[in-house]
């Protein structure tokens, strides 16, 4: 069964999956699919000459033995591995207050308790789900017993880092026939400044649930969406902020690409992963409460540091004192919002009546990660990573879009300088030029710096809603119901 044949009509595969299984591959139009017979579950082929199919097959098959860049694969492979590991190693030894404060301590409870005494202990309000937990507890099991903390920690999120990578580099030899293509994007994915930074620096584990986020999302390419929702379902499980990517797979149960009970893998997933806290003391309301007492967290302030519009809000109403009293009222105000726009996304994508392009399926998982923490308020600084990664997914998927992988990379880094080096900025003197314009400390420049990194991705995040909406509208950018994804991308643009 050749991966690259698929359908634009069914993003996930618009295949029978009975005729899968034997090699038989019948596609079926968006028509097909919304008119299913409830009875059977199967939906009837098109009227497409299967000898047209077959020759597409071979004739993607005669291109890969062809890859102008086969010969350059292992070895790009292998120096952008060793390069991107060595610039990891040198940043293990850097600490933050997020590695002070919280995660060492959590290591050195591990280890001078043991893992499951730990896991017993009543859950702080601001407590990780027990998968972080488990992640650390293994990678500790893994080091010699002498091994740095910093180093046990970090390694887990450059484990996801490479396993990320690998995944792009997977979904980019999905599109693309030249294998150069693909090492270009395990790399552009490995050098990212701010996947760089959130954990080989910083010791954060953002890449984790993301990994599984995009893992989600090869899995629907691949026509697997029970895999795919247990992707879902582990990243949800490591960590809450997996669920900026709700509102697509929204999109894709009402185009019935993903079964309504399907979902139900979600909390079953985490309910799973639970089963060691639960046989550890805690009772199962405990596991399941978590994320909503960590809720309780999240502060008065509309805005931690994030490149969000509620900056503004939090600088008026908040650090201004205008009118401090209507932050709870702005912040219930948000969450409605976000929860409308959601459903707006996901009805207009999957009412559109139209095959949806394989491009646009890149565009629409970028647009939901993008758009739940630019409406939701109390959001920090690396609550955008998901779209960072997404973004240079679109850019592998269409190069066209390599300035939004650089401006999300701009939007988000400028959002770290103030929580990683802030104090070294505060203690140094304000350079000659900066006090020029009035500035009186380091941070008030990287603060304006995030204001327009604010207007910027609230800017994008319209861009890229309009430009999916439009290709959805557009009959002439239709992909037809059988091609080769490493063609799509002329169709796409009506080429």
């Amino acid at each position: 069964m050749d991966p690259k044949l698929v359908t634009s009509a069914n993003w996930v595969c618009g295949i029978d999956r009975q005729q899968q299984t034997s090699g038989v591959r019948t596609p079926r139009t968006a028509t097909a699919m919304n008119s299913q017979d409830s009875k059977s579950g199967e939906l009837p082929p098109t009227e497409i000459d299967l000898k047209e199919i077959l020759s597409k097959s071979r004739h993607d098959n005669e291109t890969r033995k062809s890859d102008p860049g086969r010969a350059f694969l292992v070895a790009g492979m292998l120096f952008v591995t060793v390069t991107a590991l060595a610039l990891r190693l040198a940043l293990l030894d850097h600490s933050t207050w997020d590695l002070v404060g919280f995660s060492l301590p959590r290591l050195e409870r591990i280890r001078g308790t043991g893992f499951w005494a730990l896991i017993a202990r009543p859950f702080s309000a601001d407590e990780y789900a027990p998968f972080y937990t488990y992640a650390i507890a293994f990678a500790d099991a893994i080091f010699p017993r002498s091994t740095d903390g910093k180093t046990v920690i970090k390694s887990v999120s450059i484990l996801f880092d490479f396993a990320t990578a690998i995944m792009l580099f997977a979904l980019a030899r999905l599109r693309w026939d030249d294998s150069r293509g693909a090492v270009a994007a395990y790399a552009a994915l490995l050098f990212a400044p701010t996947v760089v930074l959130n954990g080989a620096y910083w010791g954060q584990s953002d890449i984790v649930y993301t990994a599984f986020l995009l893992g989600c999302f090869y899995f629907l390419l691949r026509c697997a969406s029970i895999p795919a929702i247990v992707c879902f379902g582990l990243g949800f499980a490591f960590k809450p902020q997996a669920a900026w990517l709700g509102p697509f797979i929204l999109m894709l149960v009402l185009r019935r690409y993903i079964r309504w009970w399907q979902l139900a893998l979600v909390p079953g997933v985490y309910l799973v992963l639970a089963l060691p806290a639960v046989y550890a003391g805690h009772s199962w309301w405990e596991v399941a409460t978590i994320y909503v007492n960590s809720a309780s967290t999240l502060g008065r302030t509309l805005n931690a540091h994030t490149a969000n519009l509620y900056l503004f809000l939090d600088y008026l109403f908040g650090r201004l004192g205008l009118w401090p009293e209507s932050i709870p009222v702005i912040a219930a105000l948000g969450l409605a919002l976000t929860v409308a726009v959601t459903i707006l996304f996901a009805w207009r994508v999957a009412h559109s009546g139209v095959d949806v392009p394989s491009e646009s399926m890149v565009l629409a998982a970028l647009v939901s990660v993008l758009f739940v923490p630019q409406c939701l308020p109390h959001m920090h600084e690396r609550y955008f990573f998901p779209a960072d990664v997404f973004a240079i997914v679109l850019s592998v998927w269409n190069p066209a879009y390599w300035w939004v992988a650089v401006l999300m990379q701009f939007n988000s880094f400028v959002t770290y300088i103030h929580f990683l080096w802030g104090p070294r900025l505060m203690a140094q003197p304000v350079a000659g030029w900066l006090a020029v314009f009035g500035f009186t400390n380091n941070l008030q420049p990287v603060t304006g710096l995030v204001g327009i990194a604010s207007i910027l991705n609230a800017l994008l995040l319209l861009w890229l809603w309009r430009v999916l909406m439009s290709s959805l509208k557009d009959p002439a950018g239709r992909i037809p119901n059988v091609v080769l994804l490493q063609d799509s991308w002329k169709l796409d643009l009506g080429g």
